[in-house]
């Protein structure tokens, strides 16, 4: 008996992901993506993301700091303003415990070899999709974040805020 070869690629070289998400998920995905300062796709936040955090996390890290110092100089409690953030859970036991939403996102063939790496590096240690799960769920709480004090800060200065996060 021959072994017929696989009609669907797989994870590495599949042009697609199906993510299995929550409603919550989902909400808070769309909504950063639709922000008048963002307005990118959905997909496009994906994207972003995943880049950001892979390749630039201590740059936005750092520019999160940033706005940190920059609110208790004008007197802010950036402390104050991040705990009345609702931050978005993440189970990396169960990650699709509460799926609701299924949702495809398309990755460049340089963004999957990304994910694939570093999903493979000793560093992270997880599944590609775990990995994905987890870079988007960083990237929706640090962008909740700078969303929170940008907004603070241009309230207090009497400014627009409109840094892209």
């Amino acid at each position: 008996m021959t072994r017929r070869s696989k009609l669907t690629p797989d994870s590495r070289t599949a042009d697609k992901f199906v993510m299995r998400i929550s409603q919550e998920m989902q909400d808070a995905i769309i909504e950063l993506a639709d922000s008048p300062w963002n307005a990118r796709s959905t997909n496009g936040e994906y994207t972003v993301g995943l880049y950001n955090f892979i390749h630039e996390k201590d740059v936005v890290v750092a520019n999160l700091e940033r706005l940190k110092i920059q609110a208790r100089k004008l007197g802010l409690d950036d402390v104050k303003i991040l705990s009345g953030i609702k931050r978005i859970a993440f189970d990396r036991r169960q990650p699709e415990k509460d799926v609701t939403c299924k949702f495809v996102i398309r990755l460049y063939q340089n963004q999957r070899d990304d994910v694939y790496n570093c999903s493979l590096d000793q560093k992270y240690d997880r599944t590609m999709r775990i990995f994905i799960y987890e870079a988007m769920y960083w990237w929706l709480n640090i962008s909740l974040d700078i969303r929170a004090l940008g907004l603070a800060i241009a309230e207090a200065q009497g400014t627009v805020y409109s840094v892209a996060c």
